[in-house]
């Protein structure tokens, strides 16, 4: 399968510069307005991208449009040499021409030319999605009735094998280990999963396959377009769409079923999700678990959770640091919560008070530290936390937890993960995913950043708006499910 983006000043204009390098048989995968951006992006005229794909192998037939432009073209190339005496276009012997047949010329061209008949559009549109909104149903119900193995259990599929590859690499999957994690997929999907999906196909889709009234490579584009922008409008970065794609295309040329598919890519989303990365106590005390993020994300109110939660839950002594003096609020804030859940609560002024606090503390379990969030272009509060987090006594077991909201853009997301990763590692929490429908970006900043995701917030309420990410939850809304 081959992917590419065209540019034009019209959406007709990049349609049909796909067209003309692919042929009608081309499917369009998404169209794309480009604002113009800078000072005087006002003044300039948006622009198109479109982005086409076609089925490897299959013949680039040309539009009628441009082979007639071309027709035009080399008639007005013979007049010009005709006129200048350089060529004669005379032929040199009579050509006989057979007798035309009425249907013949309309026969010859309807093989090469894909068919727009009303069939066709129904099955590249309504019985397509048919068909996949059956297998997604069918998924949903699997992985509600626990047939489809847990992250846990799929990791132990291959020990040895890499399942994300750092950022700096830009694979969605190695691919060493792409064919591996298929086949290993392949043996542990349950003869449960393939029954209750292929039940749930329609009947007509099975008898016009059989049929070959609509070619399967018709299907498998149609499939893949509407993944393609399911994916898409749940915010999920083209970057990654497209590598997954890519893998799917190989199930897809072996012949499996859609289905069967789908619940491939299910498997492999889930996969590279990762399992998540939370609090843990080794036996060593104290744990300190430090917060980071920028302004208005929800740290102080996450950490808040976070206490109540192991205070109340698991019977932790826990305590309490801030280093957010910017904001008065914010340390009022918390100082509220530490006298409900009746924790100690110390505040450092700077970060070379962070052991001194922390020593007097060192009885606690868990310590949790909120810190002040910054503009990424703030060099000097970059320094301030920098040298917090590095200050820390090497004796204590630490743990960072970089807290982003999902409501933010992805491109603001990659700048506030790059400001980060250069002087830390930490695991990912996402907040406020009660005020959005599109979960892509949890996905993005955890192939981006290759840090493992841990817990997700989904309102206001304390302990109660916090849970453990599922992942295959997350997945299961970024292929279309409830």
């Amino acid at each position: 399968m081959t992917i590419k983006k065209f540019q034009g000043t019209t959406k007709e204009e990049a349609i049909k510069a796909a067209k003309d390098e692919f042929g009608d048989q081309v499917v369009i995968m998404n169209i794309r307005e480009i604002h113009p951006s800078g000072l005087f992006g006002i003044f300039r005229k948006s622009t198109y991208e479109v982005t086409a794909a076609i089925e490897d192998g299959v013949k680039k037939t040309k539009s009628f449009e441009s082979v007639a432009r071309d027709n035009e073209m080399m008639a007005a190339k013979r007049e010009s040499k005709a006129e200048g005496g350089h060529i004669s276009i005379a032929a040199d012997e009579e050509i006989k021409v057979p007798p035309v047949q009425e249907g013949n010329i309309s026969q010859e061209i309807t093989q090469d030319i894909p068919r727009d008949s009303a069939l066709m559009q129904n099955a590249r549109n309504n019985v397509n999605e048919n068909e996949l909104q059956s297998a997604f149903k069918a998924v949903n119900e699997v992985i509600q009735s626990g047939t489809i193995p847990s992250v846990t259990e799929a990791q132990t599929y291959n020990k040895n094998a890499k399942i994300i590859q750092p950022a700096s690499q830009g694979n969605y999957m190695t691919r060493e280990t792409t064919s591996q994690v298929n086949q290993q997929m392949t043996s542990q999907v349950t003869p449960q999963v393939n029954q209750q999906m292929n039940s749930q196909i329609n009947p007509q889709v099975e008898a016009q396959n059989r049929n070959d009234r609509v070619p399967k490579g018709q299907t498998n584009m149609a499939f893949v377009k509407m993944l393609y922008n399911v994916l898409l409008s749940n915010e999920v970065d083209e970057k990654y769409i497209n590598q997954l794609i890519e893998d799917m295309d190989k199930v897809l040329s072996s012949g499996n079923s859609l289905d069967y598919v789908l619940s491939n890519v299910y498997q492999k989303l889930v996969l590279n999700m990762g399992k998540p990365s939370v609090i843990q106590f080794r036996g060593k005390k104290p744990m300190v678990v430090f917060l980071i993020g920028p302004t208005g994300v929800g740290k102080t109110t996450t950490i808040a959770k976070i206490a109540s939660k192991y205070k109340l839950e698991y019977n932790k002594k826990v305590a309490m640091v801030t280093s957010d003096t910017y904001r008065i609020a914010a340390t009022d804030q918390l100082r509220t919560y530490a006298n409900i859940l009746d924790t100690p609560l110390s505040v450092v002024y700077s970060p070379d008070e962070i052991n001194d606090a922390i020593d007097k503390l060192k009885d606690h379990d868990l310590i949790l530290v909120d810190t002040a969030g910054f503009s990424h272009k703030n060099q000097e509060q970059k320094e301030d936390m920098k040298k917090l987090l590095m200050n820390l006594n090497p004796a204590y077991e630490r743990a960072v937890y970089l807290v982003l909201s999902s409501t933010t853009k992805y491109k603001d997301l990659k700048e506030i993960i790059d400001t980060y990763t250069a002087f830390t590692k930490f695991r990912l929490i996402f907040t406020k995913l009660d005020e959005t429908t599109a979960y892509g970006n949890i996905l993005n900043c955890k192939l981006y950043s290759g840090a493992d995701l841990s817990y997700v917030t989904t309102g206001q309420n304390v302990p109660d708006d916090m849970e453990v990410v599922d992942t295959q939850h997350i997945v299961k809304q970024l292929l279309g499910g409830h």
